[in-house]
């Protein structure tokens, strides 16, 4: 093989290897895990339940069924409870929750959640005023998204009971800071450890 296709050679292969690791890079830093409300484990079975989902709107759940915190008479609180999620987590980064909800009232619009790793933080994902649809919501910091350095393995979510006549549909963690969920998604294979 003369010089100049030798070089010329070598600059393909060197070209195509750059172009599968930097095709890697960007799909681990785009890094995406969804999995269904309901597959999560309830501590104390209290205040959580697995509940099939009416239709509102024209819009459906994912599998059907959401993981709910009934309406409760007036006055009365939420009695303790938590459903946990072991998430399988592709690769470090830092990453976005999303939930798919269903609000009842501005008394019935949000969830506490608590993060692995964080200590004693405990955050509310929701708050805002979209009822009676199922719509996504972002865990926040403030008005921006709440990004949380997760790194690979098992990680656990938490949803604490917080308020009644609520409904979580599917929850995304995602590394892209510039997702807006829409629509119903397919569950990431082996999302959640057994």
């Amino acid at each position: 093989m003369q010089p100049m296709a030798r070089r010329m050679a070598f600059t393909g292969i060197t070209a195509a290897a750059l172009l599968t690791i930097a095709s890697m890079l960007f799909a681990a830093a785009k890094s995406k895990v969804i999995f269904e409300a309901e597959d999560g484990t309830i501590v104390t079975k209290q205040s959580f339940r697995v509940q099939k989902s009416p239709e509102d709107a024209g819009t459906k759940a994912s599998g059907g069924k959401v993981m709910a915190i009934p309406k409760a008479p007036l006055g009365e609180k939420v009695k303790p409870d938590q459903v946990t999620y072991k998430v399988n987590i592709p690769a470090d980064g830092f990453y976005v929750l999303w939930g798919r909800t269903y609000w009842t009232t501005g008394c019935g619009n949000s969830f506490s959640v608590k993060v692995e790793g964080y200590n004693d933080a405990v955050w509310t994902l929701g708050g805002d005023a979209t009822y009676d649809v199922l719509h996504w919501v972002c865990l926040k910091d403030g008005d921006t998204p709440r990004k949380l350095k997760l790194r690979k393995g098992v990680v656990t979510i938490t949803l604490v009971a917080k308020e009644p006549g609520v409904r979580a549909d599917e929850f995304i963690l995602t590394t892209d800071a510039e997702t807006l969920p829409a629509g119903v998604y397919k569950p990431t294979p082996g999302a959640l450890a057994k």
